[in-house]
């Protein structure tokens, strides 16, 4: 099965400010003060914090080549339940079962996978036109990108196949200084992000139009626990029959489910087992902010200079 090229980070390039204020006279023709379109000598450092929404919701597809050799569990609750509430393992006949359920999708198929996303920053930095300067305290950034539906829309394939749709991004920026900063548009690529503090995308981009045009920026969005469950599990087994992640303790949005009844021998009888797979909620809003693999609360963050 293919997987999908998705890019669905949030936010792009910004350069934000706090710095000396000119004391010089900044009129229009018509008595109105216009934005600083932010050059060289500016630059920023931002926390981000936000939200991406991914439409169509990303499922990944039952892969039967995948369960050739299923644990054959059974328990009391949850899964394959045993008609006599006892714990079962390494059944062949449970095993046999999985094994025979041919591949089915859930994923929305080669479709267009549309992300959009809302990041609100906070920073510290200067912005300047090289003859008035102003600070930026923040900046609201919305993202969008959209791939070219070659390729299955999967979760699968978030975790494989980053990097080559485009992200657009609209950024405009609020200060408490006495000018206004006009706003940039920006194209940045998409890679994943892994460290010590969390996982989730590596934003970086360079030029852009309007404010910060000729810049360079990098955007560390680190994703959610959810997300990344989802995003890095296995699928489903009749041992882990909602996809639990191992690690975090958390099942995936992404793989579908095993359900079923499980009845051992009997006088006259042989084992029998009948199973079934629930459809997965997929994947549909992925959170931005703090990583989540050690306490040190290491925020996602934004920095961006223009030389």
């Amino acid at each position: 099965m293919k997987k999908t090229k998705w890019l669905g980070a949030t936010g792009a390039v910004v350069a934000l400010g706090v710095g000396g204020f000119l004391a010089v006279p900044y009129t229009s023709a018509n008595g109105t003060t216009p934005p600083i379109v932010a050059g060289s000598g500016s630059s920023a450092s931002c926390t981000i914090t936000g939200t991406v929404k991914i439409s169509p919701g990303l499922a990944n597809d039952w892969d039967q080549s995948a369960h050739s050799s299923d644990p054959g569990d059974a328990q009391a609750t949850g899964g394959v339940v045993s008609k006599d509430a006892q714990t079962y393992t390494g059944n062949a006949t449970i095993t046999a079962a999985m094994a025979s359920i041919p591949d089915t999708p859930y994923s929305a198929g080669f479709t267009k996978v549309t992300t959009t996303s809302k990041t609100v920053a906070v920073c510290t930095g200067t912005a300047t036109d090289g003859a008035h300067s102003t600070s930026v305290d923040g900046a609201t950034i919305t993202s969008q990108s959209i791939s070219d539906g070659t390729n299955e829309a999967t979760c699968s394939g978030l975790n494989a196949n980053t990097g080559s749709t485009p992200l657009h991004s609209d950024i405009k920026w609020t200060s408490t200084g006495p000018f206004k900063i006009a706003p940039s548009s920006v194209t940045s690529t998409v890679s994943q992000l892994l460290d010590s503090h969390g996982a989730g995308f590596d934003v970086s981009s360079s030029g852009g139009t309007g404010s910060f045009a000729g810049g360079t920026g990098e955007t560390k969005a680190y994703v959610d626990n959810v997300a990344i469950a989802s995003i890095s599990g296995a699928a489903a087994t009749t041992a882990n029959p909602t996809a639990i992640n191992p690690l975090l303790g958390i099942a995936s949005l992404c793989e579908p489910t095993v359900t079923g009844k499980f009845a051992p021998a009997a006088l006259g009888a042989g084992d029998s087992v009948a199973i079934k797979l629930k459809k997965p909620k997929g994947l549909k809003a992925i959170t931005i902010g703090e990583g989540t693999f050690d306490n040190t609360h290491t925020p996602s963050t934004l920095v961006t200079s223009v030389p």
